[in-house]
Parts: structure tokens; sequence; C-alpha cells
């Protein structure tokens, strides 16, 4: 009889950062192992979860394109730089940052409370070089 891999089961988590291990629900062990990092407080799993968490929203922000928004669609290595950033900035390697990218002005930064931003916004030039 072939087991369901979609069957949810207990297993032991293991956090991939400290190897606390908890009990979880989960369809397999790599699921569990996920499940356990997520919810585990070691400073390893906290810095992980901060850059799923702007990885994520640079994900929801950039997809935001149509005419009502105004902004272009970004492309798979402009999203990539912002990725790269994003990480940067969750690990604490830098504290704010502000590029250009696409047709935006993109800022980054981390709060004194250590909560993250990511804001796009439009830009407009209009004018030129004599």
């Amino acid at each position: 009889m072939v087991e369901d891999m979609n069957e949810m089961k207990m297993h032991e988590g293991e956090c991939r950062f400290c190897g606390q291990k908890q009990e979880v629900m989960a369809a397999r062990q790599k699921e569990a192992d996920e499940i356990a990092t997520l919810n585990c407080n070691c400073s390893g799993s906290e810095e992980y979860r901060r850059k799923q968490d702007l990885a994520e929203l640079i994900n929801e922000t950039c997809e935001l394109v149509s005419p009502e928004t105004g902004f272009v669609k970004m492309s798979d290595e402009q999203l990539e730089v912002l990725h790269q950033i994003a990480a940067m900035l969750a690990s604490g390697i830098i504290s704010k940052v502000t590029l250009d990218i696409a047709d935006s002005r993109c800022v980054m930064s981390e709060h004194k409370d250590g909560s993250l931003t990511f804001k796009r916004n439009k830009v407009l030039q209009l004018g030129g070089d004599i």
C-alpha cells in the first residue's frame, strides 16, 4: 500500500539553525523541519523569518503592476537585486538603502524597534539636459 505523501501526521521537526526539536503536524519531514525553524526562538531562526517576511513584502509590492498603480513590471534580475539587498538589511549588514530601479525609487530600512520597511515609490521625471 502506497502512503499518501500529503497526509498530515506528527513529525519531530528540527530547527535548521540550533537543532531544537519540536513535535509538529506536517505531511513530510522537510516541511516539519521548516515549521520547527519558523517557530523557534533562536537568533538564526529570527533572522531567517525577517528575511522571508521582507522577501514576501517585496514580492507582493512589486507584483502590484497595473494601469491604476502606474508601475512597470520589474525583471527577474531587478527583483533578485532587491532580494540580495533585503537579505543584507535583515542580517544587519546595512540599515537603510535607496535604490532607483525600473521606474521606481525603492527604499528599505530598519527601524529602531527592529521592524523592516520596504517602499516602492513612482519616479516621474520631466525635463532634460540642454
